[in-house]
């Protein structure tokens, strides 16, 4: 896309005291990539694709917080530490302007 025709679209945006780099935006949606529930290499690469392409905010997927809170077929589930490394390797990819 052409900076010239659509210029807000890739101009930085502050929301509070987060400054995105543009507003381009990867939303929350199913991916079916965790690895037994947690986030692995493949999961890590999906979201590594859309920020190497753009995207200044990428929302990740919705998580099973608690072991009854099963809504999908293969969620991430958090109810437990054993997310911790997932997200922690996840947001370590974030590239730095």
């Amino acid at each position: 896309m052409s900076q010239d025709i659509f210029p807000q679209l890739f101009a930085p945006i502050t929301l509070g005291t987060l400054t995105l780099r543009n507003r381009i935006v990867s939303t929350g949606h199913e991916t079916h990539l965790n690895e037994a529930g947690q986030i692995g290499d493949k999961l890590i690469a999906y979201h590594e694709a859309r920020a190497r392409g753009g995207a200044g905010l990428i929302v990740t997927e919705v998580a099973l917080v608690h072991p009854s809170a099963v809504f999908v077929a293969d969620p991430i589930r958090v109810d437990t530490d054993a997310c911790i490394p997932g997200y922690r390797r996840l947001a370590e990819k974030n590239p730095r302007p």
